[in-house]
């Protein structure tokens, strides 16, 4: 996927969070990381991530593409880079529309960990014990497991592990849930 060129505005990105999307669309700020801040609706499907470009998620956004039918990556619907002018310099940050999926902990602790174990049957994920680099040692069986171990592959020679369990999402699916990865790399 290519990222489209930053278009000027005159918001910066703290005015575009709150101009924008919780005066206008009437959005709630969620969570935010150390780059970025989502922000979303009770019971909307769709959450609007805002972040700076000198984060490396841009780079896992590309490897991950549009509307991909991967279950364990998240989907995008749109990418959006601003580029602002303060007086001081220039800001350029993104705007991603994705959908809403439940954080690790939504899920419940026992429940969780029970999914977890079902995601590592079904993906064929068997972990080997290397503490150097531990994401780069599963080793999965199936499509979507290759495919996600590609993924992440790429997504780890642009940047640093950060595999953690605000990185970890769930996708309600029927009655159970499906083990997404949103940001692996810082």
């Amino acid at each position: 996927m290519r990222l489209p060129k930053p278009k000027k505005t005159t918001l910066s990105q703290s005015d575009y969070a709150y101009n924008y999307l919780t005066k206008k669309l009437k959005f709630q700020y969620l969570s935010s990381g150390a780059f970025a801040s989502v922000y979303g609706k009770k019971d909307h499907k769709r959450v609007f991530k805002i972040g700076h470009i000198d984060d490396n998620y841009l780079e896992y956004v590309k490897l991950v593409g549009l509307r991909n039918k991967n279950p364990h990556l998240p989907t995008i619907y749109s990418v959006k880079l601003f580029k602002y002018e303060h007086d001081w310099g220039t800001e350029t940050y993104y705007v991603i529309e994705m959908e809403r999926l439940l954080p690790f902990d939504k899920v419940g602790r026992r429940k969780g960990l029970k999914e977890h174990k079902r995601y590592q049957q079904q993906l064929g994920i068997v972990y080997i014990q290397d503490m150097e680099d531990p994401m780069r040692s599963m080793k999965p069986s199936t499509r979507h497991g290759k495919q996600l171990q590609k993924v992440l592959d790429k997504a780890l020679d642009e940047g640093s592990p950060d595999m953690h369990s605000g990185n970890i999402m769930w996708r309600k699916h029927g009655k159970s849930y499906q083990l997404v990865v949103t940001d692996p790399v810082a």
